[in-house]
């Protein structure tokens, strides 16, 4: 089953369950507990938004992590404003969302990490950028080991995103993406 947090119509956000070409809208929290009710949206007129709204965001990659900012979240289809020559890194993630406190995973989702590092003239780097999720969480995955790893390490709460590296781009402006259901066009 797919999980969704849409708009349609309106500024109201919703949840709901993608179902072919049409999303049901549910009632209830994804992490514990919902009922499906009768309201039917056509999918090609919602607006997708992220998903979940985690607290922290952890991007694990070949020998190195870092977090990133809530702020930087933007649902499928999003348009990234760069700056004018700017070219950035897009790496392709499977994001795991965490269920609860044991470290078990409510599911996935593809990312797209659209990251730079500017330098503070220290030595030290801070990752800025977007980060773009997918249309739906696949709840059909119902472990990851990979939280339970940084469980041991930094608290994790329900709705939180673990994320591993899958694919690394050089991206600039003009540039579309899309990792599956995550969706972004660079301007």
């Amino acid at each position: 089953m797919y999980l969704t947090r849409f708009r349609y119509d309106s500024n109201v956000e919703m949840k709901g369950i993608i179902d072919g070409d049409r999303v049901v809208r549910i009632h209830g929290s994804i992490f514990g507990g919902y009922s499906v009710t009768s309201e039917i949206f056509p999918i090609s007129e919602v607006i997708f938004l992220p998903p979940v709204l985690p607290q922290t965001i952890i991007c694990i990659g070949d020998g190195y992590s870092y977090m990133k900012s809530p702020s930087s979240l933007a649902g499928s289809g999003a348009t990234v404003k760069l700056a004018e020559g700017m070219t950035v890194n897009c790496v392709k993630r499977r994001a795991y969302v965490v269920k609860d406190h044991q470290g078990n995973a409510l599911g996935a989702m593809d990312m797209l990490d659209i990251v730079y590092f500017p330098s503070y003239g220290d030595g030290l780097s801070s990752s800025r950028g977007h980060t773009v999720l997918g249309r739906y969480i696949d709840d059909s995955i119902d472990d990851c080991g990979i939280i339970k790893d940084v469980l041991g390490q930094i608290a994790l709460i329900p709705g939180d995103i673990v994320a591993v590296e899958m694919e690394l781009l050089s991206c600039k402006a003009g540039d579309s993406l899309e990792y599956n259901t995550a969706v972004a066009k660079l301007v």
